[in-house]
């Protein structure tokens, strides 16, 4: 766990995951040293302070949080990397100011266009938000669990946290990068609309039977305010199938991306094209 963490660490040079200062050890310990995060609320305490009474308003607040995710999760997986225990508490609001650079394309003068595109659909985005809960960007952290995969590998190791894990983990069936596809699902259920799919107060027991067997529903009276592109969004990633599941680069360029980024999205669809 250690090793891999500190791998992870040294290959993760992204705007989205804190950098590695230094590491060293002694007899007894490893001592890794990060950048010193000035926020330590996780998305959920974020997203409780916000002064955002307009519904359509909060899920574009939450499509943002979940827009930088994916971009996480995305060039986590082209490295090679799979994270193994996305949930809030390892989703941090950065409010430090920094560029925007998005990992999806395959030139860094692409990146700088998306970029600046993510930078104008994104000049109004603050409103009636305190400054303290303005965040540039998330950072994803705690890569302790993280584990690198090469190409078609699965691998058969219980880890993660209940509630955000998927079907085939609990199934005690091999696995791959899909299973972090699957908590992003299970964490913008919650975001959206403040529960679980799949929970129990008393038993994990029976929160794994629900996740292996139960049905995905919306019986929450707040999804009835959540648009049809946010609850296609949650279903495609909450697929039990692994080999139908949406994966992060599909969900980049999904309707529900699309209708608060549209001209982000034009121009992956347009680089998906022309590398195909």
């Amino acid at each position: 766990s250690i090793f891999n963490q500190i791998s992870a660490f040294e290959i993760c040079y992204h705007k989205n995951f804190r950098k590695l200062i230094d590491i060293f050890r002694d007899e007894k310990y490893f001592y890794i040293i990060t950048e010193k995060q000035s926020n330590e609320k996780n998305v959920l305490d974020y997203l409780r302070n916000l002064d955002i009474h307009n519904p359509f308003k909060e899920e574009e607040k939450i499509c943002e949080i979940i827009h930088q995710l994916l971009i996480s999760v995305y060039y986590l997986h082209k490295m090679g990397i799979m994270h193994r225990n996305i949930k809030p508490d390892n989703i941090i609001p950065n409010p430090i100011s920094e560029s925007n650079h998005d990992y999806f394309s395959s030139s860094d003068s692409k990146e700088s266009q998306i970029s600046q595109t993510y930078d104008d659909n994104n000049n109004d985005i603050n409103n009636n938000v305190n400054d303290i809960n303005v965040f540039s960007n998330i950072k994803l952290v705690d890569l302790s669990l993280s584990k690198f995969l090469n190409v078609n590998e699965k691998v058969k190791e219980p880890y993660g946290t209940v509630g955000y894990l998927s079907p085939e983990l609990l199934s005690d069936q091999t696995y791959d990068f899909l299973i972090d596809e699957w908590s992003i699902g299970i964490v913008t259920h919650l975001l959206l609309c403040g529960k679980l799919p799949f929970s129990d107060e008393y038993s994990e027991r029976e929160i794994a039977r629900q996740t292996i067997h139960e049905k995905l529903k919306f019986e929450q009276p707040k999804w009835e305010k959540i648009s049809k592109e946010a609850k296609d969004f949650v279903i495609k990633l909450l697929i039990k199938d692994p080999k139908k599941r949406m994966k992060a680069k599909n969900a980049l360029v999904h309707p529900w991306i699309k209708k608060y980024y549209p001209l982000i999205v034009e121009k992956r669809m347009k680089n998906v094209n022309d590398n195909t």
